[in-house]
């Protein structure tokens, strides 16, 4: 693993723990369907890919290789996980080629997860795209509708 690869996934390590650090001690039970869900027990890690000019992003290679291989990674922390396709044909210029949404339920084994396997995700990214991907951390509440 080359040093801006490790130092872009350090990076990411530390952000994700020192965002959802005190998330845990604010645990709030809501009403979803006929279940009691702990909705702050549920975090949403979304990793963006910036369109520009230049911008190589393969999607096939990302829906079948890098993500399923993510999703191994995770393991049984990982909720589930969405894939975002932004390279659609509309009048606006969009800001982001593609992006993903992991849903876990744990922050700590999640950056521990990634972080074990950090050099394999880094080797990774270059198959897909030339772009270094911006990620944020939420706390999710779910809502079905009435």
């Amino acid at each position: 693993m080359n040093k801006a690869t490790f130092l872009f996934f350090l990076s990411l390590v530390v952000f994700v723990v020192s965002s959802c650090a005190d998330q845990a001690s604010n645990a709030e039970k809501t009403k979803v369907g006929d279940t009691k869900v702990d909705t702050n027990r549920l975090y949403k890690v979304v990793v963006s890919y910036p369109k520009t000019d230049s911008t190589r992003f393969d999607m096939e290679y990302y829906e079948k290789n890098h993500m399923p291989m993510m999703a191994r990674i995770l393991g049984d922390n990982l909720h589930y996980y969405e894939i975002d396709n932004g390279d659609i044909e509309t009048t606006n210029r969009p800001v982001y080629v593609a992006a993903c949404s992991f849903y876990v339920g744990d922050m700590k084994l999640f950056t521990d997860s990634v972080s074990a396997h950090a050099d394999s995700v880094g080797k990774d990214i270059p198959k897909y795209t030339n772009e270094k991907p911006v990620i944020q951390t939420f706390t999710t509440k779910r809502f079905d509708k009435w």
